[in-house]
């Protein structure tokens, strides 16, 4: 069990006294907002041994994370206090799964199914000026993960893992708008940076070389289903991101006893292009960057990092 109170108190206030400010923002005054929050959280786990390979858990969960203050500028329209104070976060968590050590230690499988219920998620909206955190009423997150660490032999380690995850709002009224549009309801619809699959798999060599020092050769392969990456949740289509996946090696040697080793690294060897992040432009319609027929504005992306090599070395002592 854990109690937690928070009070929190502040003022806000913008000045302009730079005319050419006035096209950016507007006065805004807010005085004496207050938060006073508190909440009991617990956490519970049972688990059983069904073999003494075999363990099966449940774990149910609380968690809290307070309310708070948006204290960035909403550009021309004043937020005024409603919007300027945010409520607590609170989070409700099962899961069931199993852990287990077979074929005599050689390798490890294990798989969770969970469910998390988030009341009054704190989202963030952009405005076209600044980022502010409001609340979606209900956000449902729930799948499945799988992983397995097997050494089929004692120079070869391979890991593999799949996720699948069911993302839903379930009361989001007043979601954060398109660029030039209104609040949206978005209930029923995905959470942002949710993909339905993913998955990875991974494979080591480690082999002896000469007396003291033995050689390494590792290989990975990770693949993200399509999911939206827009920086606002206000699941834009236009910031939807294909799915895509990375590829990644290493060879290296070091010494028997781990004191050093040196690695080569090559990442993203197909030159995948992804998006890690799709924003909206800063002040699209003053710019005129954004598209009121359609209700779409230019869109920058924050790619992911292309083709990298990089040599490493490490010296313990």
């Amino acid at each position: 069990l854990r109690w937690t109170e928070d009070q929190k108190d502040g003022d806000y206030m913008i000045t302009l006294n730079n005319p050419a400010a006035n096209l950016l923002a507007a006065p805004e005054t807010t005085l004496g907002m207050e938060r006073d929050d508190s909440k009991t959280t617990w956490f519970g786990n049972v688990n059983w041994y069904a073999t003494e390979e075999i363990m099966l858990f449940a774990t149910a969960s609380t968690g809290y994370k307070s309310g708070g203050f948006n204290s960035q500028s909403s550009g021309r329209t004043p937020l005024g206090e409603e919007r300027r104070i945010f409520a607590p976060e609170e989070t409700t968590n099962y899961e069931l799964g199993v852990k287990s050590t077979l074929l005599n230690g050689a390798m490890t499988a294990n798989a969770t199914l969970y469910r998390m219920e988030i009341d009054d998620f704190q989202d963030r909206a952009f405005d076209g000026v600044s980022f502010i955190v409001l609340n979606a009423g209900e956000l449902r997150q729930q799948g499945v993960e799988a992983d397995i660490n097997w050494a089929p032999i004692e120079q070869l380690r391979i890991v593999a893992g799949v996720s699948y995850l069911d993302s839903e709002y379930l009361d989001f009224e007043g979601a954060p708008a398109l660029p030039l549009g209104q609040p949206q309801d978005l209930t029923g619809e995905r959470r942002t940076y949710s993909p339905e699959w993913q998955t990875s798999l991974s494979a080591d060599w480690t082999q002896a070389f000469g007396n003291d020092m033995e050689w390494f050769l590792g290989g990975s392969w990770s693949w993200l289903d399509e999911q939206n990456v827009g920086a606002s949740s206000n699941n834009d289509p236009q910031s939807e991101q294909d799915s895509y996946s990375i590829v990644n090696a290493r060879v290296g040697l070091r010494s028997a006893s781990g004191t050093w080793d040196v690695t080569l690294f090559g990442n993203n060897l197909t030159d995948e292009d992804y998006c890690e992040t799709i924003f909206d432009t800063p002040l699209a319609p003053l710019l005129g960057a954004a598209n009121p027929v359609n209700n779409t504005s230019v869109m920058r992306c924050a790619l992911g990092a292309p083709t990298t090599w990089a040599v490493r070395g490490t010296f313990r002592f």
